[in-house]
């Protein structure tokens, strides 16, 4: 499978920092032949597709204004007793959060809030006038009557009608007297949020924006620069909604992100595209031959051509559009890349990303279903050198991307390794020559070897010998690895991607890189921070990607024992930074109130 977020890369500009480099130069190969994912508990999310409509139709007949945002909460009460379990579980010793029931009602003039229907959603509405300085705005709440609530509203100045049950807020007076029919509204905020938030979004909202950004920024682009600006503006305005949803639930908060686009574009047939067929022999065929347990599992089943023919699309058109030789030239090669790339992968897959104990922190193994040989993975990989020889001969990534530094040029010898028990293995090597540069050193291990093989409709990846040699006789023997990821992570079907990130590892990776680089009193400070990290056991958070129906979402799992053992870890730092600030503070007040000493008279 490709990684279509790291397919874009050399498109749109490689990250600046020698740090991103480095971790991205010895993926590059990876990420354009095999699967990577970028990473919830072990449950399927979701059945069936999600429901095509992202934004709720609300309408306002009469109106001047039309309705192009909104945020939804569950019943109000109901709200503040979530954010209070989860601010006892983050922080027990912590009583404050019993206070803001109080805080809230006092603002509001209810300090019980017993005026709220504990049973109706609170509601907001934005309209398309948001960027003028009085932008219409509308709440719809349950308030029981009588409120105290209403009078603290008068007093702001603000709006209030009833209509049918429904307590209507408003800073636009105006509105209560064009809208000619509330049923719209009043059925939307009927409708109970199936999370604690819910926030949605009109793409158009943001597309004036954008367009106006661009117009000011063409000035400085060449012609193939601002086509190309244009031409991915083009692809932003087919987005058409986006709906983050946030649930706080005990033991986990759940953030989901989904967007759909216009209907009839090519983006929303990639969006309407599903997963392929999916069961659990099929997930387990591979995932049972990578062990978890790296700081980054995985597992996936990409619609592979659906996300080709989109990217065939899109660059298709940049190609077309662009008149200097060479960016044709290199656009034309990346896709063709892309395409033959897209062959070495036939369905599902499953990796980790680890140590393995030979001083490579960027060190992974990874198992996917292929139709194709070795003989085809050593034919992609061998154009490897040719397409950054090109990407090197264009200005703009010489200049601006690479800063001149050849340094970050790859070179990738492919090599015949040594078979295991008669299945032909592939090795990759991929050499940044750190003599080229004095004021800084490349990693040794930015300086990695990947190896590759196919069995019986398997790849077998890894950067690991040992490892690679292991997996490659399990899959061979059939024989599951112990602690494999078929038992940590389930594929559901609607899902492309499922993941689990440990953040400690994480850390531990970024740390061995700096370390790496000889960054002497960073790499000294970040080991004693994660020296101390190490005793709070932090639980991994994780994630999954999915499609279909003409949306694409991204939900993430947090733990709340993630966050309070983060919590932990930076409370003594902000107590002490807190107790400086308050040391300072009051040491100003004091030199404020003290008499100054009247010089002493010389004598005479």
């Amino acid at each position: 499978m490709v990684d279509l977020f790291g397919l874009v890369i050399p498109l749109w500009g490689l990250p600046s920092t020698f740090l991103m480099k480095i971790q991205l130069l010895p993926l590059f190969l990876i990420t354009l032949l095999c699967p990577t994912f970028a990473p919830l508990g072990t449950k399927p999310l979701h059945a069936v597709p999600p429901s095509r409509q992202i934004f709720p139709k609300i309408k306002t007949p009469g109106a001047d204004v039309r309705p192009v945002a909104y945020a939804k909460t569950v019943p109000f009460p109901r709200l503040i007793n979530q954010i209070q379990t989860l601010a006892n579980e983050v922080q027990p010793e912590n009583n404050q959060a019993q206070l803001l029931p109080f805080l809230i009602g006092s603002f509001l003039g209810d300090p019980t809030l017993s005026s709220i229907s504990p049973d109706h959603s609170c509601n907001i509405i934005w309209f398309d006038d948001f960027q003028e300085k009085n932008a219409t705005v509308l709440g719809v709440f349950k308030l029981n009557s009588p409120s105290p609530i209403l009078e603290q509203i008068k007093i702001r100045g603000l709006s209030v009608r009833q209509i049918k049950d429904w307590t209507m807020i408003t800073n636009n007076s105006v509105l209560f007297n064009q809208v000619k029919n509330w049923t719209s509204i009043v059925r939307f905020a009927e409708r109970q949020p199936a999370s604690s938030l819910e926030l949605g979004l009109l793409g158009e909202t943001f597309h004036a924006e954008l367009i106006e950004q661009m117009k000011k920024n063409a000035s400085t682009l060449s012609s193939d620069e601002d086509y190309a600006a244009k031409l991915f503006l083009e692809e932003l305005v087919n987005l058409d909604s986006i709906k983050l949803s946030i649930s706080l639930l005990k033991k986990n908060i759940l953030i989901r992100l989904a967007t759909s686009a216009r209907e009839g574009t090519e983006l929303d047939k990639l969006f309407s595209s599903s997963p392929p067929s999916y069961s659990k022999n099929r997930n387990s065929e591979v995932a049972e031959f990578v062990q978890g347990d790296g700081w980054f599992d995985a597992v996936a089943n990409f619609n592979v051509p659906s996300h080709v023919r989109y990217f065939e699309y899109f660059l298709g058109k940049l190609e077309k559009g662009l008149k200097e030789k060479k960016f044709k030239e290199m656009v034309s090669s990346y896709t063709s890349m892309l395409r033959n790339g897209s062959k070495l992968y036939s369905g599902h897959s499953a990796s980790s990303y680890r140590d393995f104990g030979d001083g490579n922190p960027l060190g992974f193994v990874q198992v996917g279903s292929t139709d194709a040989s070795i003989s085809d993975f050593k034919e992609i990989l061998a154009g490897s050198n040719a397409f950054w020889d090109q990407l090197f001969g264009i200005d703009f990534y010489q200049n601006q991307v690479f800063q001149n530094d050849s340094v970050f040029k790859p070179e990738f010898v492919i090599k015949e390794s040594a078979s295991v028990d008669g299945v032909r293995v592939l090795s990759l090597k991929i050499k940044l020559d750190s003599a080229k540069r004095d004021d800084f050193k490349i990693p040794a291990f930015a300086n990695q070897t990947i190896y590759y093989s196919v069995y019986e409709g398997k790849y077998v990846v890894a950067t690991n010998r040992k490892v690679f040699e292991e997996v490659l006789r399990a899959v061979k023997s059939g024989s599951p690895l112990e602690n494999n990821l078929s038992q940590k992570i389930v594929l559901g079907p609607q899902h492309s991607v499922a993941w689990r990130l440990d953040l400690f590892g994480y850390a531990k990776l970024i740390g061995s890189i700096v370390n790496g680089m000889d960054q002497g009193p960073i790499a000294g400070l970040w080991a004693k921070s994660m020296k101390t990290a190490k005793n709070f056991k932090i639980p991994r958070i994780s994630g999954r990607i999915g499609h279909g129906n003409g949306q694409y979402f991204f939900q993430l799992s947090i733990p709340v024992k993630t966050i309070r053992a983060i919590s932990d870890f930076f409370a003594p730092a902000y107590i002490q930074r807190a107790n400086e600030i308050r040391e300072n503070s009051n040491a100003q007040e004091e030199a404020k109130h003290s008499p100054i000493e009247a010089p002493a008279r010389e004598k005479k």
